[in-house]
């Protein structure tokens, strides 16, 4: 996230957490009850590739579709369209290893496809040189406004989690 507004600090701590369900799984009580066995993202949505007996890039893949469904109407002609879509969270890679990262990518798109959704939304813009690697997948930019109240701080480049996306 260097460079970007906006964000919290990755710890350990945080990211296991969140993969152990402490953002989602923490409400599935008050909401389903206490034998609900349901997880949103967490561990075994989590993905690494390793060379060398390293962790060289990891992320995890967010089957939104699952649970969120996108209804999109056109105002003037009525038209709907429902969207699924498959997220990439919690991105990472080692320096020098973008091919990893691309690789870990491509595995994600199939999933996707086998997944029956949609699109597969990856910050991409963040990354250069891993979007050169996917070209080929036609990535399609996606912009949209953040409209901040204050003035100070100005905010430039925010950094936007998928998961709220």
């Amino acid at each position: 996230h260097r460079g970007h507004d906006l964000f919290r600090t990755y710890t350990e701590e945080f990211l296991l957490e969140r993969l152990a369900d402490g953002y989602w799984g923490s409400h599935v009580d008050r909401w389903f009850g206490p034998d609900r066995e349901w997880s949103v993202y967490g561990l075994s949505d989590f993905y690494v590739v390793e060379e060398g007996g390293k962790i060289v890039a990891c992320a995890g893949l967010w089957d939104r579709g699952r649970d969120v469904r996108d209804r999109w109407r056109h105002t003037r002609t009525g038209e709907e369209k429902v969207v699924e879509t498959t997220a990439v969270l919690d991105i990472g890679f080692a320096r020098g290893h973008a091919q990893a990262m691309a690789r870990l990518l491509r595995f994600f798109v199939g999933e996707t496809n086998r997944l029956g959704r949609d699109f597969l939304t990856v910050p991409l813009d963040r990354f250069p040189r891993i979007a050169s690697q996917l070209e080929g997948y036609g990535p399609i930019p996606e912009v949209r406004a953040l409209r901040w109240g204050m003035k100070e701080p100005q905010i430039t480049r925010p950094h936007t989690d998928l998961v709220y996306w």
